[in-house]
């Protein structure tokens, strides 16, 4: 009887073991996918300035913040929207980034494309950021505001964004 029972203590010792480690390895994961993506990283005021077909650059600008510091893999992409709000790919730029914690408001200038036309453009940025040792990817989008790109002969609107 006494066998029995030890052996029986055993079994629920290990059925216990099992379930915390399943728990401790599941829960990390669980929440790492249904966390609010804003709780990752929250990019804001993503703000680019008009320029004309014949500049190199132009200024970008976005207020993030990020709860912990993270490495990411980040795409930009530049579109052209159409007057029914198809867009059209017309750069894509990818980078590796330290994302330090913190509230920070970044200002850069972009680099534009040599066969640019005239017309509404917008960035569309996907921050793809792996959590949980790895075992969970999540990829943020955000968009920044329309800008224009003029002919360089039509008057350009010089107005800088806020940041």
């Amino acid at each position: 009887m006494s066998n029995d029972m030890n052996i029986s203590r055993i079994i629920i010792i290990l059925l216990f073991s099992i379930t915390f480690l399943l728990v401790g390895w599941i829960t990390p994961v669980v929440y790492a996918s249904q966390m609010p993506a804003d709780s990752i990283v929250d990019v804001h005021d993503y703000e680019a300035s008009n320029a004309t077909v014949d500049d190199e650059y132009h200024k970008v600008c976005f207020e993030r913040t990020v709860p912990n510091e993270l490495v990411t893999d980040t795409v930009t992409e530049m579109f052209i929207v159409s007057e029914h709000g198809k867009r059209i790919e017309v750069n894509r730029q990818t980078s590796t980034e330290l994302l330090e914690e913190g509230n920070i408001t970044v200002v850069t200038e972009r680099e534009l494309p040599n066969d640019l036309r005239p017309g509404k453009y917008k960035y569309v940025t996907l921050i793809e950021v792996k959590l949980s040792n790895d075992r969970v990817t999540r990829t943020i989008t955000v968009e920044s505001n329309e800008f224009y790109i003029t002919n360089s002969t039509e008057e350009k609107d010089y107005t800088e964004p806020r940041c």
